[in-house]
């Protein structure tokens, strides 16, 4: 998404709960249910994939690896680069760089990728720009018998169980001692004064 339409995005769904006369009281309390509602969506989506049929199209390892490590929405994604990682050849080849070129369109555009069996990079910088391995380094991977995606592309942001990660304790440590530090202070004198820590 572009800056301004992940903004108008944000600012839409945050008006389904806030006002601009909600207090901060009511501010955090709406922060709250936004939360909630977020995370029964992902129970929701995580549910009907379980679910339903198999939506694996090949018996490929690297698209079952996918599958168990990335959110629906990224797996899509993937899915169909990796299905067009199938229609490309690799006409040249020279030791750690290959030429990626559609196998029906000889005179379509090569991609360059560098694959030295541990790190992956391609020409169209489709994994830069948005964390999903483009069909060209996902042909490499084919043709030299990768079976298994490295785990630094198949990044936290997409992951399944990045939500399900249970880092809140070192973040609740942290605000803990933020705020034991902040009523040290002679500014902040007693409980009502802050806001305590949403539960786990």
């Amino acid at each position: 998404m572009t800056t301004t339409g992940w903004s108008e995005s944000i600012n839409a769904y945050i008006k389904r709960f806030i006002g601009s006369r909600t207090t901060l009281k009511d501010f955090v309390k709406q922060v709250d249910i936004a939360i909630d509602d977020i995370e029964q969506n992902q129970s929701s989506d995580t549910m009907l994939d379980t679910y339903r049929s198999s939506s694996l199209r090949t018996l490929s390892p690297l698209e079952n690896q996918a599958h168990n490590a990335l959110t629906p929405y990224s797996f899509k994604m993937f899915q169909e680069e990796f299905a067009m990682a199938t229609q490309y050849s690799i006409p040249q080849e020279h030791e750690r760089t290959f030429f990626v070129q559609h196998y029906k369109e000889a005179s379509s555009q090569k991609h360059k990728v560098n694959w030295d069996g541990k790190f992956a990079t391609c020409s169209c910088k489709q994994f830069e720009f948005s964390g999903i391995l483009c069909r060209h380094v996902l042909s490499v991977f084919l043709h030299k018998d990768c079976y298994e995606i490295p785990q630094m592309y198949l990044p936290m942001k997409w992951h399944r169980q990045a939500m399900q990660m249970d880092n809140t304790p070192h973040v609740e440590e942290q605000v803990l001692e933020d705020r034991d530090l902040l009523l040290d202070d002679n500014t902040m004198t007693s409980q009502d004064d802050c806001i305590n820590c949403p539960p786990i």
